[in-house]
């Protein structure tokens, strides 16, 4: 039988077996090859803290009924996969065709083309993301950062970033080295890197960024205002998912600056000070997610696809610019196991491992 990784308890992950669903007309199975483990998201899930377990947000905000997750859950997004199996009435993909899509860390799953267009979701079929079919490409590996990519680049929408402003990126994890690469595409002049990680830093210089600070060493608005010569960067990104961070964005920005809080944040904010610059100067500060909570629809009443940046197009930009080269994720991906090796995974994640930026699982072997 096929194999997942199961979220069992808080710090607990396990492989089960499961049965695929009968494929339906309207169904397409597919193999996994390779499936990302988002760090930030997924090391919440690990410890037991992200926000909606055990609750859900409804309308009228947090609720402990209705669609919360709950032990034991399967998770994972960033999956590249084979398909293998499609119902009589699919036209879209065929078998052999490679897609991306939300498929968990498992071997196998079936996305009913129908539902996945809406985001419906169950155990083992339907996803949030219609599979995308990509590219004939030598390295498939690499669509692993489809997903983030998405997320970074609905940040540097929601700024905007427009050709000669400045930039700044707080964070050097994969959403913001591929949100700092997307400043630069977008004509960021310069585009400033900050991350407490020295060898963080010293990938954003290889990707492109114009400078790099390590706030450990110095203040860094200060340099950012130096090197500007003036009183701050236009736009700030808030990338690493500490809360500190957003202050640490506001300290580098202008006056009432602009600052796309990107990351995922879990529990209190402690270490950000509302009495410094967000009471002396704060300006706009926007909060940018990717998926079924994105941009904000352009006509209200056309749901969630009636939107010039629906994710399809987002998904569609993101696998040019791997496929093209212009965004530039070679060497990110540092430890590669199988799905067998979960347990070890996610305790290299907890921990913080030294000289880690992404693991993904390899199921080419499964």
């Amino acid at each position: 039988m096929p194999k997942e990784l199961l979220f069992v308890g808080p710090r607990q992950v396990e492989i089960g077996e499961y049965a695929d669903p009968p494929l339906g007309p309207r169904d397409v199975k597919v193999a996994n090859l390779y499936s990302g483990i988002s760090h930030g998201t997924e090391r919440s899930h690990y410890r037991g803290e992200a926000v909606w377990h055990d609750r859900s947000v409804e309308t009228d905000g947090f609720v402990t009924e209705g669609r919360s997750m709950k032990h034991p859950f399967t998770y994972g997004y960033e999956d590249v996969a084979r398909v293998v199996e499609v119902g009589p009435e699919v036209n879209e993909l065929a078998v052999g065709d490679v897609v991306i899509g939300s498929a968990h860390h498992r071997e196998t799953r079936n996305f009913n083309l129908d539902l996945a267009k809406v985001g419906a979701t169950a155990r083992g079929v339907g996803v949030n993301v219609f599979p995308h079919a990509l590219p004939v490409d030598d390295d498939l590996e690499k669509y692993v950062f489809v997903s983030l990519g998405t997320v970074a680049l609905d940040a540097v929408l929601v700024g905007p970033v427009r050709i000669g402003e400045s930039a700044v990126i707080v964070g050097q994890g994969v959403v913001g080295l591929l949100t700092m690469q997307l400043c630069k595409l977008s004509g960021a002049d310069p585009v400033i890197a900050v991350d407490p990680l020295d060898d963080r830093l010293e990938t954003a210089k290889r990707l492109g960024a114009d400078y790099a600070f390590n706030p450990n060493h110095g203040d860094v608005g200060r340099e950012v205002k130096r090197i500007l010569g003036g009183p701050g960067a236009d736009v700030c990104f808030e990338c690493s998912g500490q809360a500190g961070g957003i202050g640490l964005a506001m300290h580098c920005g202008t006056p009432f600056p602009k600052v796309v809080a990107v990351g995922m944040y879990d529990g209190p904010a402690e270490d950000l000070y509302l009495g410094e610059e967000f009471c002396r100067s704060a300006g706009q500060i926007l909060h940018s997610r990717s998926g079924g909570y994105r941009l904000p629809p352009e006509d209200p009443g056309g749901g969630l696809y009636h939107r010039r940046w629906d994710i399809i197009r987002v998904h569609n930009v993101i696998i040019k610019l791997l496929h093209t080269g212009k965004l530039d994720v070679s060497g990110l991906i540092t430890h590669r196991f199988s799905l067998e090796e979960a347990p070890h995974a996610y305790r290299l994640i907890d921990e913080g491992a030294e000289g880690m930026m992404k693991i993904i699982f390899d199921l080419t072997a499964a």
